[in-house]
């Protein structure tokens, strides 16, 4: 039997539970069931379908049978359950959609068993990655729009970046690798004292600058460190609590090019500097330090443990003196205030309210909602409304957020349709995708 693409096809689906689906009659007059198709399939023959239960999503590949009445889920390809992105049949509430779909399995069948991509890394798979994530925040805004719409026309203003796009991009920038719009900044960066040169560091694998430390009160999302020698570089801010002892209290492993140059890797969460206490950047390199960066000569703590201590370990009788250290840094990476906007739209005159779908990873600080703001305009925007946004759910393992925003706009006239991205205080993230906007009348 062949796998069959069929046009569509969009059923209720009375079925409960995780077994066969039982086809019911199309959604609406210009839909169809798999039985009135031509040409017909037949028994056997397998699909891709998606289900749309409430907020929760099932694609997957399923085989026709009951002379084309039944289908079995034999393959799920990626679900949405409750907000959580896996490969779980969804348990059927009996008021369910099912349609025929192609999804990214269908060209090419690029997707990993995980079912959400995350194990994609070549050109090929980047293409994948990318058609599933489409697909599913499509189907994901499709669903929910369809519990207000019923049958959902087209979005408006729908774009995932593929160029710059945006007619007012303010505080930020497009970054054509990523297809994105970011708004990064450096708050603050400080440094240990350097020097050009190098020394040798002998057995020493451990190294901190007890002449400089971290501004107490101040919030730390990335440490760095200047290295002649490439290779894994464990950095930490820890704090010194008597003579030689040290208690770590953030850490992350930074793979370093070596060359001299500093670089930076950022912490799981930024890490706020008690406002009281003595706080230092160390770095540790397993076997040696070897022959390295060096600051100018000043008061320092080193030691040859053989392992970095984890998070919340200590060192205990570190060795203080004067002399140098491998120069370390700590800052600040947070997000200017953007504004970004596409161009407008024409729309049928003074819809009642606007909703629209976003794609959006939050990076460091940014609330979707609350300092992270969506508006939408009708009037061309001369006038905004404040939209109310709730999360929809993850796509996939990348840290991209569905975000779902209703505004009421009845208080303005016009065909002009615009939405609008502003962020405050220091939020930082990436624009994704506008999933699409819909007018509601």
């Amino acid at each position: 039997m062949a796998h069959v693409y069929i046009n569509r096809v969009a059923c209720a689906v009375g079925t409960t539970g995780i077994g066969t689906v039982t086809f019911g009659s199309p959604v609406a007059s210009n839909f169809i069931a798999p039985a009135s198709a031509s040409p017909a399939p037949s028994d056997g023959d397998t699909v891709t379908y998606i289900l749309l239960d409430g907020n929760n999503i099932e694609i997957g590949r399923g085989t026709l049978g009951g002379s084309l009445t039944t289908m079995t889920r034999d393959t799920v390809e990626v679900s949405l359950i409750a907000g959580t992105v896996g490969t779980s049949k969804l348990s059927l509430s009996g008021a369910a959609v099912v349609r025929f779909m192609v999804s990214a399995a269908d060209y090419g069948n690029f997707l990993t068993k995980t079912g959400d991509a995350s194990q994609l890394t070549g050109a090929v798979d980047q293409v994948a990655r990318d058609m599933a994530g489409s697909a599913l925040a499509y189907a994901m805004a499709s669903n929910d729009a369809a519990s207000i719409l019923g049958p959902v026309g087209a979005f408006r203003l729908s774009d995932d970046f593929e160029t710059n796009t945006l007619n007012v991009v303010t505080g930020g920038a497009y970054v054509a690798a990523s297809d994105w719009y970011a708004n990064d900044t450096i708050r603050y960066t400080e440094t240990s004292t350097t020097d050009s040169g190098t020394s040798g560091y002998g057995s020493f694998t451990l190294t901190l600058d007890r002449a400089w430390a971290v501004n107490n009160e101040e919030i730390i999302t990335d440490l760095g460190v200047r290295a002649a020698v490439a290779g894994d570089y464990t950095l930490q801010i820890v704090q010194r609590t008597s003579a030689g002892n040290y208690t770590v209290v953030a850490s992350v492993v930074l793979t370093h090019t070596g060359g001299g140059g500093f670089e930076y890797a950022r912490l799981a969460s930024p890490y706020t500097v008690p406002a009281s206490g003595d706080y230092h950047v160390a770095v540790h390199r397993v076997g040696s330090l070897g022959t390295n960066s060096r600051s100018t000569a000043g008061n320092r703590a080193v030691s040859t443990v053989a392992s970095a201590a984890a998070v919340g370990g200590t060192y205990a009788g570190l060795t203080e003196d004067s002399n140098i250290v491998v120069p370390v840094a700590a800052r600040r990476v947070g997000g200017n205030n953007v504004n970004f906007r596409p161009v407008a739209t024409t729309i049928s005159a003074d819809p009642d309210d606007v909703l629209g779908y976003f794609a959006i990873l939050p990076i460091n600080f940014a609330t979707i909602g609350t300092n992270v703001l969506i508006d939408f305009s009708i009037d061309g925007g001369t006038t905004w409304a404040a939209a109310a946004v709730e999360t929809l759910g993850a796509l996939g393992a990348t840290g991209e957020i569905m975000f779902r925003a209703l505004a009421d706009v009845s208080g303005q006239t016009g065909t002009s349709l615009l939405y609008r991205l502003t962020s405050t205080t220091d939020a930082n993230f990436n624009y994704t995708r506008c999933v699409g906007v819909v007018p509601l009348y």
